[in-house]
């Protein structure tokens, strides 16, 4: 007996042309208990002359809920093994079909009964071969269930389990058949550079009962597909592809297992490559950078970055013109940097060209720099604990400079003495005075303070400028104040 399934395509799963034989899957002979949900069929009402005899009862180990299967008729078991029950001799023992109500009995012959496997696990329907109808769930609330048994029209698939609690056997079961095919990608396409071999689409072939397909695979039409003998896998270019076979193509594969048979075709697409990558603008940040003269070797001047179309990671080869002072990587994105130090001879405005090349096109973009002094260094005196350019300064304080060498432009103003003795303004120590101090008026009044003029020597980072209460250049008690200028 056969059964012919309709081509169907419905989404990405395709199934055309499958032919399903019907086989055979008997229970095997012998003890079962069939159930649904919390509840199976229980003949033991049978044994108290209940209507009907077979009803839904909550699942239990009692032997009314078992049936001795002989592959033909299905006997309650409480008949020939009452064991302590009570089940009387002379209970009516097989299961039958009450036409009148369709409700489930027993009788003492029954009737023949077709228990077949329903998918590939422990499920079966039970169809009597009588009237053609199953032994189903029907509307109904038996013994607190929720669920009736009854005959039907329409099959229900009842959960097997042996006596012995382990699963049903059966003695042919139904093998697997094709019955779909899904590919993936659903719809491909593939550059005319693509190798042979490469794979179009994969695909997976779906077989009722659910195994894993092992069937075999034919291909037809175009001759760009190819296919695996057998089992699930990838359709394949059997050929390099070139520009003459842009445009769409159509292979049908066809997948057969155990009689059953699905084809499928599937539809793709040969393009062009996209065009490669080329330069199409430059970009430098800072846009306007400047250094100043003290930059060593190897400093960024900007750093640039190359925008491509089609967009992608920029790769080509870089060259630079104009000012010496620049260099690049060779190829890339990166930075512009200095080829040697600069000096005080650098300052002033630069420009150097950047040019950069990929896939046969070239773009370039001019970088303006300038070159300036670096601005002086903050005065930074250390060793002090409440001092700072301008303000008093006190008998005996020590400025100590740690940063770069400064030169002291003048000293304007008195002093404030202590009373052990005069304050006295020199480089270095308290002896051999490096400053011009001819014209220091340390009693000046308030006001006619007088500007020394140019120190004789630069101050050195490390050096010091010490106020020694030494007595050398003004008397006693003097007051005032006094500010170092220093550039």
């Amino acid at each position: 007996m056969g059964n012919k399934l309709v081509a169907v395509i419905t989404g990405l799963v395709i199934t055309v042309g499958a032919v399903i034989t019907a086989h055979a899957q008997s229970l095997v002979n012998g003890t079962y208990q069939f159930s649904s949900g919390s509840a199976s069929i229980d003949g033991g009402f049978a044994c108290w002359g209940t209507v009907p005899a077979v009803e839904m009862y909550p699942t239990n180990n009692a032997g009314g809920q078992y049936w001795i299967w002989n592959g033909s008729t299905a006997e309650m078991n409480l008949v020939p093994n009452p064991g302590t029950s009570g089940c009387p001799a002379g209970t009516l023992p097989f299961m039958a079909s009450h036409d009148a109500d369709n409700t489930v009995t027993t009788t003492a012959a029954g009737d023949a009964f077709t228990i077949a496997q329903s998918g590939t696990g422990s499920s079966v329907t039970i169809k009597d071969n009588r009237t053609g109808k199953f032994v189903s769930l029907v509307t109904g609330n038996q013994n607190s269930t929720g669920l009736a048994v009854g005959m039907s029209t329409t099959a229900t698939v009842w959960s097997c389990k042996q006596s012995n609690g382990s699963t049903c056997s059966f003695s042919n079961p139904t093998p697997p058949v094709p019955v779909s095919v899904q590919y993936t990608p659903a719809s491909p396409s593939l550059v005319d550079s693509a190798a042979a071999g490469a794979t179009i689409a994969s695909y997976v072939v779906t077989t009722n009962p659910a195994s894993t397909y092992s069937g075999a695979n034919t291909i037809s039409g175009d001759t760009l597909c190819a296919v695996p003998a057998t089992g699930n896998g990838s359709v394949t270019l059997t050929r390099a592809l070139t520009a003459s076979d842009v445009g769409s193509h159509t292979c049908t594969a066809v997948f057969t297992e155990n009689s059953g048979m699905v084809s499928a075709p599937l539809t793709f697409a040969v393009t062009a490559p996209p065009p490669p990558p080329v330069p199409t603008a430059i970009s430098f940040s800072p846009a306007s950078p400047s250094l100043t003269d003290n930059a060593a070797a190897g400093a960024t001047i900007a750093s640039f970055t190359v925008t491509t179309n089609p967009a992608s990671t920029y790769n080509g080869t870089n060259s630079l013109s104009g000012d010496p002072l620049c260099t690049a990587p060779a190829s890339g994105n990166g930075n512009v940097t200095l080829a040697r130090a600069l000096t005080s001879a650098d300052d002033g405005s630069h420009s150097c060209t950047l040019a950069v090349a990929e896939n046969g096109t070239s773009i370039n973009k001019a970088l303006s720099f300038a070159v300036a002094a670096p601005p002086p260094m903050p005065v930074v005196f250390d060793e002090t604990s409440a001092w700072t350019p301008g303000t008093t300064l006190t008998s005996g304080l020590i400025l100590h400079r740690i940063s770069v060498a400064r030169t002291i432009t003048g000293i304007v103003g008195n002093i404030t003495l202590a009373d052990s003795g005069a304050i006295d303004l020199r480089q270095n120590s308290c002896s051999g005075t490096k400053l011009n101090m001819t014209s220091l008026n340390l009693a000046a009044a308030g006001g006619t303070e007088v500007n020394m003029g140019v120190a004789s020597s630069a101050l050195s980072a490390g050096d010091k400028i010490v106020l020694c209460p030494s007595g050398m250049l003004a008397s006693p008690n003097s007051a005032g104040s006094v500010t170092i200028s220093v550039k």
